[in-house]
């Protein structure tokens, strides 16, 4: 007989036991649970509001009926320890998911960024080789947004702009870039244009940039400002030179064609677009505050703006956090 009890304690202590061990790994289960719920909270706020989009974050409950479903009497008893396992096995799921997802959005985002820059210039260039009314209307003197007085000297929106475009030609880079072309010696490598008239010569300089050969198109836009500065199409050659530097990267020289573009070519048709693309340049320099001062500038002096030119000026003086 006493024997028969000590069975039953020693069952008893066994079945104790066997309790608190559960319970532990039932609470280890449920600090995983929070915690994995928790950074899926981040992951989900942090995934949508990069999306930017009207739907709704996702929520954990939808997995419900894509993993296994767990039995109706675990249901009746979520603190077992079977239940919480399979509930963080699909809360892991839930986060492994979202964290693609994110990775995914922000290469996007990068490659979306970069390419809408690179059509825009490929748009600006298409749009200036169509321009079949450019000869006719080159002796016409044209007004953009009415009468306006040109700016001071001084320099624009307090940005002062390195040695003028027309200094350039006697520095070192053409010359480099001349001498690496061919054997041909550099001085009659430094004259890419050919002999005829401005038109002519500033076709011949466009073309480079209509096949991306963006260093030789520097050279020979150049070249075409310092034989013709008082040509009307020296001012679409200033405005193409700056935007050349841009395609390349060089924001700084950008900036200061774009300025000696807009002071010394006031009257050209290219002027707002010189302002318009300054802006670009400087929010590329960091320099969000004169940015803003060449949007505000475009808006205000050029009444007779193209659509397009005054909605990308709106949208990147809103991008930047202009104020009006």
């Amino acid at each position: 007989m006493p024997q028969k009890y000590t069975w039953v304690l020693i069952a008893l202590l066994m079945l104790s036991f066997t309790a608190v061990a559960s319970s532990q790994s039932s609470n280890d289960v449920l600090n995983r649970i929070n915690r994995l719920e928790a950074e899926m909270g981040d992951l989900n706020r942090h995934l949508f509001s990069k999306e930017g989009s009207s739907q709704k974050p996702l929520n954990p409950a939808a997995f419900e009926n894509k993993q296994p479903t767990v039995p109706g009497k675990l249901r009746r008893s979520p603190n077992t320890a079977v239940y919480n396992t399979v509930k963080l096995q699909k809360l892991e799921t839930l986060v492994r998911s979202l964290k693609g997802e994110s990775e995914k959005l922000n290469n996007r985002i990068d490659k979306l960024v970069s390419d809408l820059d690179r059509r825009l210039a490929a748009l600006e260039t298409i749009s200036e080789s169509s321009d079949k009314n450019l000869t006719s209307r080159r002796d016409e003197k044209i007004k953009v947004g009415g009468n306006y007085t040109k700016p001071s000297k001084t320099g624009v929106l307090g940005y002062l702009p390195g040695p003028r475009i027309e200094d350039q030609l006697k520095q070192s880079e053409a010359e480099k870039f001349a001498a690496s072309v061919g054997s041909i010696p550099a001085k009659k490598q430094l004259r890419l244009l050919p002999k005829g008239g401005p038109n002519e010569r500033y076709k011949f300089a466009f073309e480079y940039l209509r096949k991306r050969e963006y260093k030789r198109a520097e050279l020979a836009l150049l070249e075409f400002i310092e034989f013709h500065p008082n040509d009307p199409l020296a001012g679409h050659a200033m405005y193409w030179l700056g935007k050349s530097y841009y395609i390349r990267g060089s924001y700084d020289k950008a900036a200061d064609t774009f300025i000696t573009s807009y002071e010394k070519y006031s009257s050209n048709p290219k002027a707002p677009d010189s302002l318009l693309s300054l802006g670009f340049s400087l929010v590329r320099l960091n320099r969000s505050e004169d940015a803003c001062l060449a949007f505000g500038q475009l808006l205000n002096e050029f009444s007779s703006l193209r659509s397009s030119t005054k909605q990308q000026a709106i949208a990147e003086s809103k991008r930047i956090g202009c104020k009006d």
